[in-house]
């Protein structure tokens, strides 16, 4: 488990780990259990070939969370009065409210089920401390896809490219195109910061991901991966 000693000098880092941490004292056991429970769904989150267990996480850690409301409500105070939250939430509203003059309003509740996702701050607030295990999980999930592309090149029993030749890891090409791009982000930024075995492991992870995500054939998330690369290499070191 990732340790939750980190300086933050900001005075909005302050208040947010003092919530997060009453919120981890008001309920220890609970608290535990909904780490792993996070940490499972953001293994299982860049899964596209296996929908049924993103969702099936997603609904249980929304009842647990609802669950522990009555003993954690406090931690959520930061998240409550910051504006920006809810300037994210007026696009979900205002697509909800389309749904009203939509000429095809069931096509409009079939696209708006992505907004179930709008939750996950909600959900993974209470164990954001643990920031580190959430993504380390993720890239976990990201690393199976890789694992699956390679199955399909090597067309392993059960696995073949789609008709395209492309190694889509049983999933929209471009879905997994857009989970590698976030997992080589992470990885990048982490390779900047890191030296010695653990940068060199970083750096392996990173170049995996690149790999899958040109076995994608998706150009649009290379060209993501183009520009994002850019302004990680610009801006972060002008930040250290």
């Amino acid at each position: 488990m990732a340790s939750t000693q980190h300086s933050d000098p900001s005075p909005r880092g302050i208040v947010v780990r003092r919530a997060l941490a009453e919120g981890r004292q008001a309920d220890p056991a609970g608290h535990r259990i909904h780490l792993a429970m996070a940490a499972v769904f953001m293994a299982v989150l860049p899964l596209g070939m296996t929908p049924g267990a993103k969702d099936v996480m997603l609904i249980t850690l929304a009842i647990f969370t609802f669950l522990r409301l009555p003993r954690i409500h406090r931690c959520y105070v930061p998240l409550r009065r910051d504006p920006l939250v809810w300037l994210i939430y007026a696009y979900p509203v205002w697509l909800l409210l389309s749904l009203t003059w939509s000429p095809a309003p069931a096509l409009g509740i079939e696209e708006a089920r992505v907004l179930r996702m709008t939750a996950l701050p909600w959900l993974l607030w209470p164990v954001l401390l643990h920031y580190r295990t959430l993504i380390t999980s993720f890239l976990v999930g990201c690393g199976f896809i890789v694992l699956v592309q390679l199955g399909q090149i090597l067309d392993a029993p059960g696995l073949a490219v789609d008709i395209q030749g492309r190694a889509d890891a049983a999933m929209q090409p471009i879905q997994a195109g857009l989970f590698l791009v976030t997992a080589a982000m992470w990885l990048l930024t982490g390779v900047l910061f890191s030296t010695g075995s653990r940068g060199r492991g970083l750096a392996a992870a990173f170049i995996s991901s690149v790999v899958g995500l040109v076995l994608t054939g998706s150009r649009g998330p290379w060209i993501s991966l183009a520009f994002a690369t850019a302004l990680v290499l610009l801006v972060i070191p002008a930040l250290i």
